[in-house]
């Protein structure tokens, strides 16, 4: 995907996870085909909850995003939080307690594009709809009312210069048709705990406000 952008003069932010594809070859080429890379962390949800033990976390593994060699002397300066779905935690919550900035960080994916009057989409759960983003949501964004790629096609088609802004996850565009019918799989699959997860929260919210009252 990296490779056909760059063809098309497209330049984009690629985001990965620690451990799981922290790979520093893949991540430095990615950087010099002129994309920008940055950490996608989770370390609240790794903690539970514990924000002591997730900052520490988060600087460890941001230290070695750091220790990548890149040619230019490049360094990581935005981050963007994984949904963690299945998870009770928030991991936008650390910046509750915590700076960013304090770690060189000069932008957060969702938290530092609020209030700008974005168009905000994305593919998770392998539609362009909402049905299954549990935390994936651009706070004060405009929704986009599409579900198919097609949809979204015809709605730029027809929109002209938007501000777009798109999260994309590369595995659910691959043209390896294992890896697709791989992901697919695990898309169904998490979209039934994504859905008892919503299911649950709503109702617990509808409980504490009884509670409440």
């Amino acid at each position: 995907m990296a490779e056909q952008e760059q063809d098309l003069g497209i330049r984009s932010t690629y985001y990965f996870r620690y451990p799981h594809t922290f790979k520093p070859k893949i991540i430095a080429t990615i950087k010099e085909m002129g994309h920008e890379v940055g950490y996608h962390y989770e370390t609240l949800s790794k903690a539970r909850g514990n924000f002591e033990k997730a900052i520490n976390l988060f600087e460890l593994e941001l230290n070695a995003f750091h220790n990548i060699p890149f040619t230019d002397g490049y360094t990581i300066k935005t981050i963007c939080m994984h949904g963690s779905p299945l998870s009770r935690y928030d991991n936008r919550d650390l910046w509750k307690r915590y700076d960013f900035k304090d770690y060189g960080i000069e932008g957060e994916a969702y938290l530092s594009m609020t209030g700008n009057g974005l168009h905000y989409l994305t593919d998770t759960g392998r539609t362009w709809g909402n049905n299954y983003s549990v935390r994936d949501k651009m706070p004060e964004a405009e929704i986009i009312p599409v579900e198919t790629t097609d949809d979204l096609v015809r709605w730029i088609e027809s929109a002209g210069p938007e501000d777009l802004y798109l999260t994309v996850h590369p595995e659910r565009w691959t043209r390896n048709e294992v890896e697709w019918i791989g992901g697919s799989i695990k898309d169904l699959l998490m979209n039934t705990g994504k859905v008892g997860f919503l299911t649950f929260m709503t109702i617990s919210n509808r409980f504490k406000r009884c509670s409440g009252d």
